[in-house]
């Protein structure tokens, strides 16, 4: 170990058992709680989504302004909003990658 290393903490758990041996429902129980902050998360981005759509509207408007009359200093474009997750399922590796690239937390994957 050296001055600057980092590795995540991974913690990996299944639930074995033979077909039909209700393993489903204590999985549920646990993702519970993060189906419903993620459901939270979806609805903030819902909100930001449209924040954003007005900021855009309002930095064309201010844009416009500046180039015809080219004072003072241009507007600052307003950045996208990104949608926060705690949970994936049934995902690629590929398809995993923007996702951890904007939840630097890292996510739950979910696999039934």
């Amino acid at each position: 170990m050296k001055r600057g290393w980092f590795v995540p903490p991974i913690i990996w758990s299944a639930l074995i058992g033979e077909s039909g041996t209700q393993k489903s429902p204590p999985l549920r129980a646990v993702i519970r709680p993060l189906k419903t902050r993620q459901q939270r998360q979806i609805e903030e981005h819902g909100r930001d989504v449209a924040d954003y759509k007005s900021a855009i509207a309002e930095y064309k408007r201010a844009m416009k302004s500046y180039k015809q009359t080219g004072e003072g200093t241009p507007p600052a474009e307003p950045r996208s909003p990104i949608c926060s997750r705690c949970l994936v399922s049934d995902t690629t590796i590929e398809g995993l990658v923007p996702i951890l690239s904007d939840n630097w937390r890292g996510v739950v994957l979910q696999l039934d």
